[in-house]
């Protein structure tokens, strides 16, 4: 790309989609139609109508990519939607990114709000914040800690720790009745270490029930593990 120009937007302004090299948007832009680019910096209000592919992308203000996502790099520390499905090799979010139609990435970091409209694919999944995700979160290694509420439809992978932020919010949300509490019909692994957490099935290896969980069976061919302040149904040694 390097005959190619590249696209600044710093007031208010339109432009057609194409091919470029660096595009930055720090006013109100909006791009319409695809674009392919080495990086899309949206600093202000940006918009693409259409597909985004770039070798970096990185929102701080408000974003938003209108079709699928391609890249090896994105940073979200602003508020980014996605109405399309993300592919990235790196997905780093300290602010908020909301996909429509799920995530595939090699390495996801997260100190923010992840929400996806489908399943989470990574083979490294670490979260400091909340995440919403409707459908499967899979990966090898799945490190989260979670405060206020979150929820997976299903949790996969091979070694799967899943701890609480203790602090004064989950106090504050007694007092009106609610629990903070991580949320999955499903959680299968070889080694699961979980608490704070509310789970229909939990089958693996290795699992140690923490504090403050609420599990309806759980089924493991190894060593179990349940805390005092545990709820365990059923559980079965197979």
């Amino acid at each position: 790309m390097d005959n190619l120009t590249d696209l600044k937007i710093s007031g208010m302004g339109k432009t057609a989609g194409g091919k470029f090299r660096d595009i930055k948007i720090s006013g109100n832009g909006e791009i319409e139609g695809d674009v392919q680019a080495n990086t899309l910096n949206i600093s202000g209000m940006g918009k693409v109508s259409g597909k985004t592919v770039a070798e970096k992308i990185s929102v701080s203000g408000m974003g938003t990519l209108s079709g699928d996502v391609k890249c090896s790099s994105i940073k979200g520390s602003g508020s980014l939607l996605i109405d399309g499905f993300l592919a990235a090799d790196i997905l780093h979010a300290s602010g908020s990114i909301s996909v429509r139609n799920g995530i595939k990435s090699r390495y996801i970091r997260s100190s923010g709000y992840i929400n996806s409209g489908d399943g989470v694919e990574a083979e490294e999944f670490r979260s400091r914040g909340e995440f919403n995700i409707s459908g499967l979160l899979n990966a090898n290694n799945v490190d989260v800690v979670f405060g206020w509420r979150s929820y997976a439809g299903e949790i996969g992978g091979e070694d799967i720790r899943i701890r609480h932020m203790k602090y004064m919010l989950s106090f504050i949300l007694s007092i009106f009745g609610k629990k903070d509490r991580l949320e999955t019909d499903l959680i299968e692994g070889n080694n699961i270490m979980i608490e704070y957490a509310c789970a229909k099935t939990i089958r693996g290896n290795n699992i140690m029930i923490g504090d403050n969980c609420l599990v309806d069976l759980v089924e493991y061919s190894g060593k179990l593990e349940i805390s005092p302040s545990a709820v365990v149904k059923n559980k079965v040694k197979v």
